[in-house]
């Protein structure tokens, strides 16, 4: 929740026509909510694939991994 993170989610949702927990129809992206990943400082973050964890995750940060995604499927 810290700096915004619940609007980085919505965006994601929203950019994925999803809801939080939900899969997007082909399968590619699910989004789920997380509790805290110990990194506030880098706050939004998010864990890709349980793996990979990406820091400051702006709107404009979000469509360009989802469009890497998408391009690599």
């Amino acid at each position: 929740q810290l700096r915004d993170g619940h609007k980085a989610l919505e965006h994601l949702c929203d950019r994925l026509n999803v809801e939080p927990y939900g899969t997007t129809g082909d399968g590619q992206f699910t989004v789920q909510p997380s509790e805290c990943l110990g990194a506030c400082a880098d706050a939004p973050v998010m864990l890709v694939n349980d793996r990979q964890m990406l820091s400051f995750m702006s709107p404009q940060r979000l469509d360009e991994l989802v469009d890497t995604l998408k391009a690599q499927a």
